[in-house]
């Protein structure tokens, strides 16, 4: 299948990564958005990525992305992350390489840069319909494919909308048609990505619905692009962030994925364990035995011990998006 969760690699998804059964995590390629932590030197943040990666998602093929702004960033940063890049990937050739098609890198850079000829390299294509017409997406892919092609066998893409658009009938049908001309010699696998959850979210019980994977089956119910990918941001929104979890004022957010929806519970610290059994009345709760986020979830809201598996807002970041990547993966 190859489903593509897109990660800021945060403690909680990483761990959620590690936790996968086999069967499940043969059927992800995860796109890892590359950042440097700040005042942290550029030796440590290469070596701090490769152990993660080694520790976490060992032997697995992996998209290596840039950040969402990196179009917009200073040229100096510009280099130090496209090289952060290039020495994580080194010749490893499970890691993939991503590259924002709006800035593109210059050949002369990436042989400078040591960068050799891989089997695969992969183009993300950031959509923004305020600022983007649907036809500059094949044009940007193009371009990718023309200034990148002497590195490479084959491409992947990813069409990245953020968050979740809501589109007319007339941009559906133009981005089906857009779509459907992506079929260059060159390029492997083709995923459509956005966001669906909002970065704020009301205390108490709320829903929302999955309007990404609604409008990724929508814009797919063409025949011709049965073999489009889905890719989302798991069970976040894309502008969030992970919260420091030792701050005892950072509320408890379980966002449980459903097959249409999140069933979502926020609430204060205080109140992990009452939430998850909430959540574990609910009549979509998966059960236990689902996922390593829902044995957790589920063993925290029937213990009698309250000092074992107590939960906080850190560990209910791993739960949900645990939960998620496998229910992903069943519901296709």
């Amino acid at each position: 299948m190859y489903y593509t969760p897109i990660l800021r690699w945060k403690q909680g998804e990483r761990i959620a990564l590690r936790e996968l059964s086999d069967d499940v995590a043969n059927e992800i390629l995860p796109a890892l958005i590359i950042g440097n932590r700040k005042g942290e030197a550029y030796v440590d943040s290469i070596a701090r990525f490769i152990t993660q990666l080694e520790d976490f998602w060992p032997d697995r093929p992996i998209y290596l992305a840039l950040p969402d702004n990196f179009s917009q960033l200073s040229k100096q940063s510009k280099v130090y992350l496209t090289k952060t890049l290039l020495n994580i990937a080194g010749d490893r050739q499970e890691r993939i390489p991503m590259f924002d098609c709006r800035s593109l890198p210059k050949s002369k850079g990436l042989r400078d840069n040591g960068f050799s000829k891989r089997d695969l390299i992969a183009l993300r294509v950031i959509v923004n319909f305020t600022d983007t017409d649907i036809d500059d997406i094949g044009d940007r892919i193009e371009s990718g494919i023309v200034r990148l092609g002497d590195f490479t066998k084959h491409f992947d893409v990813l069409i990245d909308f953020l968050q979740t658009p809501t589109l007319n009938k007339l941009q559906i049908a133009g981005l089906r048609t857009c779509v459907a001309k992506i079929t260059a010699a060159k390029i492997r696998r083709v995923s459509i990505g956005s966001g669906a959850l909002p970065l704020k979210i009301n205390q108490g019980r709320t829903e929302v619905s999955r309007d990404d994977l609604a409008l990724y089956k929508f814009i797919i119910k063409d025949d011709k692009l049965s073999h489009i990918r889905f890719s989302d941001y798991g069970a976040f929104s894309p502008s969030w962030q992970e919260m420091d979890g030792a701050n005892a004022n950072v509320p408890v957010t379980y966002r449980y994925t459903v097959d249409d929806r999140w069933i979502i519970y926020k609430g204060v610290r205080q109140d992990c364990r009452a939430l998850s059994q909430l959540l574990v009345n609910e009549t979509d709760f998966s059960g236990g035995g689902y996922s390593y986020g829902d044995e957790l979830i589920y063993s925290r809201a029937t213990s009698g011990n309250l000092y074992i598996n107590k939960g906080s807002p850190g560990s209910v970041i791993k739960e949900c998006m645990s939960h998620h990547l496998t229910m992903v993966i069943k519901q296709h």
